[in-house]
């Protein structure tokens, strides 16, 4: 393997991997995803087709940056702006200045996981409130002073939340690109919108399919073989007995949906097949059977 690790607390990242994988799973995903959209009055259809013109060249070939990094990306940006909007709206619509607590809980968790302190938000919240309590007991209270400084703090904490963005994007990632079923439901989704007329007519061969690229990366390979523990996602048979296990001809590197069905060279669009079940599949589309290793 790469050799690359992280210490790091995923509470936040299970959290958030839960909601996506609620949306992308669901039998009414588009309507999901029209309800969290709503905000930026766009459509699914037009999020989704936005999503892969900005990023057409994971879809052309491998990259260690995926679609799916960017979906993650894209969701956890609405979800934080979403999140301090109906607050913002209500403090400043309701005068209920403790909802400044209510809004802090919310984002608590990925600001403890990525190792901020919040009890400084804490004080800060309660240093708000007590003037707010003080200037209400004036006959003549000034309010638009102090509706600044809250406006300030709600500032302050989205922006914090949002730098956090990139932690973040790879914690949530790294739990999503385990879960198989998970994968072949977003490739799916986006292969209805694998088309000529939402993408650039270079980016298909004369049968309007993606051009399938001309080589795997070795990282890519690795990161394949580590997820799947060198097994078969169908048959489950064992593919690490090998000395030179890569250069076998046992191993195939599968596109989970097919380019014939709508499927790209992203590198989540990937699995590991052995050469009998890879033949048999073929263009067909099959959700992975995954198998995993028990730990004892």
């Amino acid at each position: 393997m790469n050799g690359l690790f992280k210490k790091t607390n995923l509470n936040a990242a299970f959290s958030i991997a839960s909601e996506i994988i609620s949306m992308v799973s669901s039998e009414n995903c588009n309507d999901k995803l029209d309800t969290f959209l709503y905000l930026d009055a766009i459509s699914h259809d037009e999020f989704i087709v936005k999503l892969l013109n900005e990023n057409i060249d994971m879809i052309m070939k491998p990259s260690k940056r995926t679609l799916l990094h960017a979906f993650i990306g894209e969701y956890y940006d609405k979800y934080i702006f979403s999140e301090f909007y109906y607050f913002e709206d209500s403090i400043f619509d309701n005068g209920e200045y403790e909802d400044l607590h209510s809004m802090l809980e919310q984002v608590r968790m990925i600001l403890e996981d990525c190792g901020l302190n919040v009890d400084e938000w804490e004080e800060r919240i309660e240093q708000l409130i007590t003037k707010f309590d003080l200037e209400y007991e004036k006959d003549e209270p000034v309010i638009k002073p102090l509706e600044k400084e809250v406006a300030k703090l709600i500032d302050d904490m989205r922006n914090t939340t949002l730098a956090l963005k990139n932690d973040v994007v790879e914690k949530v990632f790294f739990l999503l690109f385990s879960n198989k079923k998970f994968l072949f439901d977003f490739n799916l989704i986006i292969s209805e919108y694998i088309t000529p007329q939402n993408l650039p007519q270079n980016a298909f061969n004369q049968y309007n399919h993606i051009i399938r690229c001309t080589s795997i990366p070795k990282w890519l390979k690795n990161g394949i073989l580590y997820r799947d523990r060198a097994t078969c996602q169908q048959c489950g048979a064992d593919l690490s007995n090998s000395l030179f296990i890569q250069e076998s001809g046992r191993l195939h590197f599968d596109h989970i949906i097919p380019l014939e069905k709508g499927g790209t060279n992203d590198s989540t669009n990937f699995q590991l097949l052995c050469s009998t079940c890879n033949f048999a599949k073929n263009d067909t589309l099959r959700l992975p059977d995954y198998h995993y290793q028990m730990f004892w």
